[in-house]
């Protein structure tokens, strides 16, 4: 390995092979070290450091080194690292005084200062904690982003985003994960949905099993025929419920909405211009069983997510409309007006985590399609906040014909190169898992493609410190 370096508050997922070194040296500034897999996990090696080596380690480790602001930081990993470090004379600055970047010899800017990402979210985030208002985070992408095959009851709990939630809330940072999105699955939503979710009822649910109509999240609930009730019940009090339905002509029908069998709080006509509806209402303050019911007037209705929230308190709202066997081409099509695009649109998240090109990849589409169709969903994403992409799990070669060394490389390189024409930070899953091999010797994964609960636990860790670092 060759010199590599972060600079300006950002941060790596450095992994030290058996018997190997880290040795890192700040240029200018100051590191912190921490080891967050393999052997001394948990362990803090340095605060505030300017330079140290770290190992051997008798097993593989990952360390995460964070850079200050306004930093250069330079690191090698070998049998016997050596840093060759560049020479930075001075700090840039705006005509306010703040340091801007560092600029290297004959004036030539090493790198902006790290304020150019994440501004929308920052503020959404600083809204949050200081009471101002609520912020939406959406999560986009495959069966890895739902948390699918993740042993446990219900298993919604493991996923990557409720894990980041718990970590969220513990760092002074409240989320709200009161909210469904569609069935996860793209197949029969009576397929287990409810197992996966047990805060959707499932009495009754085979009457909302129709699964024509793609939006984010998967298949919508819908019902073309009976007046049984779609039931959720939040775990968390609330005293305001956001419904999102499709507006459609031709025989789309009427649906009410009451909470724990009382009075109807709203009736809603989705016989209209095609698009997607937010229905708002309100209850009293406490946990309630959520009941939407076609009325019998008119025909099919189609629910695409039911948001809960207490509007007193503010919080980081956590949206997961992962979805089985998604690929980049189902997210950009269209119909009548109307896509899963026109979710990310709806929801009009502060951030969006994208992450979609494992099923491309094990399919064998090409990274020049993917490319174009991830750019496509990257610029309806930042119409109304940041972005984040992500690599994707390791999985296992020879999973498909198409899941090869080569292949990771170029998927990989485009999402990069993506992220690098919208100034999206890259949350690189393969990097931190390492390979399939490793991860599933140490027990994070389910099959060859999924990782199993304590995988999703610990992408979940590693993204919440993303979200509160970067």
């Amino acid at each position: 390995m060759t010199t590599q370096t972060i600079r300006n508050g950002t941060s790596i997922e450095v992994v030290i092979p058996t018997g190997q070194t880290l040795k890192v040296v700040a240029v200018s500034g100051t590191y912190n070290a921490s080891v967050v897999r393999g052997t001394g996990i948990g362990t803090t090696l340095s605060t505030l450091a300017t330079g140290a080596s770290y190992g051997p380690y008798a097993y593989d480790s990952v360390v995460r080194l964070v850079s200050s602001d306004a930093s250069e930081i330079d690191f090698d990993v070998a049998v016997t690292p050596s840093v060759a470090t560049d020479t930075v004379a001075n700090y840039s600055f705006d005509s306010t005084g703040n340091v801007t970047g560092l600029v290297g010899p004959g004036g030539k800017l090493v790198m902006a200062a790290n304020n150019t990402y994440l501004r929308k979210w920052r503020k959404a985030l600083s809204n949050v904690l200081t009471g101002q208002a609520n912020a939406k985070l959406l999560m986009v992408g495959d069966s890895t982003t739902a948390g699918l095959y993740a042993p446990g009851t219900p298993s919604y709990t493991n996923t990557p985003s409720n894990v980041m939630s718990r970590i969220l809330n513990k760092s002074l940072v409240q989320t709200n994960t009161n909210s469904v999105h569609g069935d996860s699955t793209r197949n029969n939503p009576a397929n287990g949905f409810t197992t996966f979710d047990s805060r959707v009822g499932s009495v009754g649910f085979a009457a909302w099993n129709q699964t024509g109509f793609h939006t984010g999240g998967g298949n919508s609930f819908g019902n073309a025929s009976t007046t049984t009730s779609l039931t959720f019940t939040p775990v968390e009090a609330f005293d305001t419920i956001d419904i999102y339905s499709i507006d459609n002509t031709g025989g789309y029908g009427q649906w009410t909405v009451n909470v724990d069998g009382g009075s109807t709080l709203a009736t809603v006509d989705n016989n209209g211009a095609r698009a997607i509806r937010k229905t708002t209402v309100s209850c009293a303050l406490s946990t309630h069983a959520i009941n939407i019911q076609r009325n019998g007037v008119g025909g099919q209705v189609h629910i695409i997510g039911i948001c809960c929230r207490n509007s007193a308190v503010k919080t980081v709202d956590i949206y997961n409309i992962g979805q089985g066997s998604a690929i980049t081409a189902d997210w950009v099509a269209v119909s009548g007006g109307i896509g899963e695009l026109s979710s990310i649109t709806a929801y009009a998240p502060d951030l969006t985590i994208i992450d979609l090109s494992i099923n491309d990849r094990r399919l064998g589409l090409y990274a020049s399609t993917f490319d174009t169709n991830l750019q496509t969903i990257v610029t309806t994403a930042k119409a109304t906040g940041d972005v984040i992409l992500c690599t994707p799990v390791p999985s296992s070669l020879g999973y498909s014909a198409y899941t090869t060394e080569s292949n990771i490389a170029n998927f990989n390189a485009a999402i990069y190169a993506v992220a690098k024409a919208n100034n999206c930070l890259v949350f690189d899953k393969q990097a931190l898992l390492v390979s399939y091999t490793q991860a599933n010797a140490e027990g994070l994964y389910n099959d060859t493609l999924h990782p199993n609960a304590a995988g999703y636990g610990f992408i979940g860790q590693q993204m919440a410190s993303l979200l509160l670092t970067a």
